[in-house]
């Protein structure tokens, strides 16, 4: 077991050797890719634009430029330092990132894959610009302060003044000398017009509300009145009674239209006729 270890080891140190021996014989090469200011944000490091951070291709990126700083398969490569020196027919070798500059990038490569690829320190970072060693110190400037500051929605007039002033009363004198802006009449048209068409559908919609009750209202009426007039066929307990109350409520559910339910009716009493006939028909017969 120790054995296969060893033997493992010793091949891909091999390995490490022949790409490092390999890469010695090429020629420097520049990244064009890595940020040109001192202290890139982590989005500068990848060129990745915030709030289009995608995990492969930031894997992808991080991959490639880990081939020219990585400390363990990258040590025989050079990398210029800028881009003009890439030209010159002989490079001087202070033109070529040293092995701390590389291991320095490795390092802020590093740290912004960790924070991008962590959806909670990424979170923190574009809010409060936290969690990132590589920012700009407190005395790199007033322009990242107030980068940073636009970046979270701060007020910003890009005013010295504004920057600089020392207490409450310094704002408020600046507010009060700034001048007004003034409400164009294209402003004002517009609101009153949208103000007008508000009015006019709510106006609308309490006529439409209004109708549809009232109607429903008189539906409900209606239907009531015709329930009272024909269930007061006959109060008595007669067999006629009993027979017309059995043919209206049968009546009443086949049928809701008023001229339907009066149509009904007629048959129905016609049929309590012809019935009271036929019995007085066959009570003749017997005598």
């Amino acid at each position: 077991m120790v054995g296969q270890v060893c033997k493992g080891l010793a091949s891909r140190t091999w390995v490490f050797r022949r790409f490092a021996s390999h890469a010695s014989d090429q020629e420097p090469i520049f990244d064009h890719a890595w940020p040109k200011n001192s202290n890139p944000t982590p989005y500068e490091v990848f060129g990745i634009p915030p709030g289009q951070v995608d995990g492969r291709s930031l894997k992808k990126k991080y991959h490639a430029m880990a081939k020219m700083y990585h400390p363990d398969i990258a040590s025989g490569i050079r990398v210029l330092k800028s881009k003009s020196s890439h030209h010159d027919f002989q490079i001087d070798e202070s033109a070529v990132l040293s092995i701390q500059d590389k291991m320095h990038r490795f390092r802020i490569m590093s740290e912004a894959y960790e924070l991008l690829g962590d959806s909670r320190k990424k979170s923190a970072y574009d809010r409060f610009r936290s969690g990132w060693s590589y920012a700009p110190t407190a005395g790199s400037g007033a322009s990242y302060a107030t980068a940073a500051a636009t970046s979270h929605g701060y007020h910003n007039n890009g005013n010295y003044e504004y920057w600089n002033a020392g207490t409450w009363e310094d704002i408020h004198n600046l507010n009060r000398d700034s001048p007004e802006k003034k409400i164009s009449g294209w402003v004002i048209t517009g609101w009153v017009v949208g103000l007008f068409v508000c009015v006019q559908c709510t106006a609308l919609l309490t006529r439409i509300e209004d109708s549809l009750t009232k109607s429903n209202l008189t539906h409900d009426d209606t239907e009531r009145e015709l329930n009272m007039a024909y269930l007061n066929y006959g109060l008595d307990t007669d067999k006629w009674s009993r027979l017309r109350r059995f043919l209206w409520f049968r009546t009443y559910g086949l049928y809701r239209d008023k001229s339907d339910l009066d149509r009904e009716a007629k048959k129905n009493e016609r049929i309590v006729q012809d019935l009271k006939t036929k019995e007085l028909q066959a009570g003749g017969a017997k005598h």
